[in-house]
């Protein structure tokens, strides 16, 4: 096996996500993209002039997820993370914007039964809009 890498407990998966490594208290970051993810750690393409702290965080907007992650290599533009684990042993990830991202969700689809019932029957815009306690603006 080559440097650095070691037999891998978790599978990864190919993925192409946005994500965003922030350390200093979040005062610098790195955008990456995140090539491979699993439970317990990934495979980060960087800048090649990037230079990554020890320990980061790295924040996934499209899982609105941070994970506190350790580099265990970094080179060529690439760099591997591991997932510190918490104590359950599952991968130490906040998720602040969890409970707001579910009522955004819902919220979205509350709307979107709206318009349709709209589209079905524009004369009853004014009434469906206040049976879902929607204002006109």
């Amino acid at each position: 096996m080559a440097e650095g890498m070691s037999e891998r407990s978790t599978p990864r998966t190919r993925t192409l996500l946005r994500a965003r490594v922030e350390f200093a208290g979040g005062a610098q970051t790195v955008d990456c993209t995140v090539r491979d993810l699993s439970e317990s750690g990934a495979r980060l393409q960087i800048p090649e002039s990037a230079v990554l702290p020890p320990r980061f965080t790295l924040f996934v907007p499209k899982h609105a997820r941070r994970y506190q992650a350790l580099l265990r290599w970094h080179r060529e533009g690439f760099a591997g993370v591991e997932f510190e684990k918490d104590g359950e042993g599952q991968a130490a990830a906040e998720r602040p914007g969890e409970d707001r991202v579910a009522k955004l969700e819902a919220e979205v689809a509350r709307l979107r039964r709206l318009i349709e019932a709209i589209r079905a029957d524009p004369s009853q815009a004014r009434l469906l809009l206040e049976r879902f306690d929607t204002t006109l603006t």
